[in-house]
């Protein structure tokens, strides 16, 4: 007799645990997807050493933290934010200027590492000059500036980061020619130090000789660490 007592509340507990479970489907629709309301999901290698943690992070932000296998370090999956513009323009100003078309710029959220990958390259040429003797300076610079969250000058900017092309030549004995040259320009620096929050970064140029030089296939890249 205590078996048939015991049966139907065998049945009554199975048949709640598939209401409860078609009540989470039906909560949540998408089949595959897992949602987590706070916290941080992680995964764990077959030794039960967690190997990625996924959502809130222990230095507040959010993101992805992984440890490298044979590593014990959580290191952050970096961000990565970049823009390019690839019309030629050309400027004559010795100072660092900005080009008909701005930039490339891009708003990057700095992260409370304070630390950011700036890469920065551009396509550097000048016309044919006039025929000339010299001495003559041409080619070009190309740099960054900062704002919002930080403030980073044309001239903070290319202390670390100053991607050109540039030459200068005479020739004696009044022989003139002219000339045109054309290259790849690319730089890369780490900057440190910097303010958690939104930050606008701006690629700016500037021809040193002062001579017409052009600048395009323009790109930034910035990776934030």
């Amino acid at each position: 007799m205590s078996r048939y007592r015991e049966e139907p509340q065998d049945l009554v507990d199975r048949v709640l645990a598939l209401e409860r479970r078609l009540t989470t489907l039906e909560n949540n629709p998408q089949t595959g997807n897992t949602t987590i309301d706070t916290g941080t999901l992680k995964i764990k290698d077959a030794t039960g050493s967690v190997r990625v943690q996924i959502g809130l992070l222990s230095d507040g932000t959010y993101g992805i933290e992984v440890k490298e296998t044979g590593q014990d370090i959580f290191h952050q999956v970096p961000y990565i934010f970049s823009s390019t513009i690839d019309t030629f323009q050309s400027t004559t100003s010795v100072s660092f200027t900005d080009l008909a078309t701005v930039g490339p710029v891009q708003l990057v959220p700095i992260r409370s590492t304070g630390r950011v990958l700036v890469m920065v390259s551009s396509q550097v040429q000048w016309p044919s000059n006039a025929y000339s003797s010299g001495p003559v300076t041409q080619g070009g610079y190309v740099t960054i500036s900062a704002s919002g969250a930080n403030t980073i000058t044309t001239a903070q900017g290319s202390v670390k980061l100053l991607p050109m092309h540039l030459w200068s030549w005479g020739l004696s004995g009044g022989i003139q020619f002219s000339n045109t040259s054309t290259m790849m320009s690319t730089s890369a620096a780490v900057f440190s130090g910097l303010n958690a929050g939104d930050t606008t970064f701006t690629v700016k140029y500037s021809s040193p000789g002062g001579g017409t030089t052009e600048f395009g296939r323009r790109n930034l890249t910035i990776f934030a660490l």
